[in-house]
């Protein structure tokens, strides 16, 4: 599995996505540049891509909690276990693990 690039990623408009330095100093690297015909839905794609490293760290972050709702009796089991089983699902999607 290869990894991706790290976040944070930036969408600067037009489509471009750009990794950005840590400190917010510059852009390191294009990511990715949609050039389309850039109308709404190009934009919003984009915007998608852009967020797609941190979505992935707060899934990964959610999971145990998520998970240890599953023990709480005031939770329906099976709803939050489908849950988490989704969660897990969408993480090895995103890594490569599935």
């Amino acid at each position: 599995m290869s990894k991706h690039t790290p976040g944070p990623w930036v969408h600067l408009g037009c489509g471009d996505i750009v990794q950005k330095a840590e400190d917010y100093s510059g852009v390191i690297k294009d990511i990715a540049a949609v050039y389309l015909t850039l109308g709404d839905e190009d934009e919003a794609n984009a915007r998608l891509i852009a967020a797609a490293p941190e979505l992935l760290e707060m899934l990964c972050t959610a999971l145990p909690f998520i998970e240890d709702a599953e023990l709480d009796p005031a939770y329906k089991a099976g709803h939050v276990a489908a849950i988490s089983e989704q969660i897990r699902a969408l993480i090895a999607k995103a890594t490569g693990e599935s």
